[in-house]
């Protein structure tokens, strides 16, 4: 298992999900991650933007519960039939993350619901954007959806062995 970085605790800052509640993050910052140590780190509910992996580590509150979604048991239900249909005309493409121009934009307008909250007034240059989500792991895949050439969404996931 390779697993190389630092490791601190972050600050308590006010929970940008729970309002009332203080929020904690255990963090690493990790320049090389191999398959074995990411499901190692997912399992013990680390998720991570780029090279930044991090997981709540508050005292007083345990409402935050990280999720695996195993594809094999994904049943297509009714509503997802439904959901499927009305969104055909949308264009879905799954890639390695790449920094543009429009995600970026979808980035800025996202962060505009967090500005008001302890820790909200980040970075928000291009050059930071890029360093936050595009660190070329492995295992880091993008998911896009667009109407005709407009970008709509943006997901960054991970595809591991597990």
């Amino acid at each position: 298992m390779v697993l190389r970085g630092r490791w601190a605790i972050e600050p308590e800052t006010s929970c940008s999900y729970l309002g009332a509640e203080e929020a904690r993050f255990e963090a690493m910052w990790l320049t090389e991650v191999d398959d074995e140590a990411l499901n190692t780190l997912i399992a013990q509910g680390y998720r991570h933007f780029g090279r930044s992996f991090f997981r709540p580590y508050c005292p007083a509150c345990h409402a935050c519960v990280p999720i695996r979604l195993p594809v094999e048991c994904f049943r297509e239900t009714r509503s997802v039939r439904k959901t499927i249909n009305r969104a055909r005309h949308l264009s879905i493409r799954v890639g390695t993350p790449h920094a543009s121009p429009e995600a970026f934009d979808l980035y800025r307008a996202h962060k505009t619901r967090f500005a008001q909250q302890a820790g909200g007034q980040e970075d928000l240059r291009y050059e930071a954007f890029v360093r936050a989500f595009f660190h070329p792991f492995a295992f880091a895949r993008v998911l896009e959806i667009r109407e005709g050439e407009h970008l709509l969404a943006v997901s960054h996931f991970d595809l591991t062995g597990d």
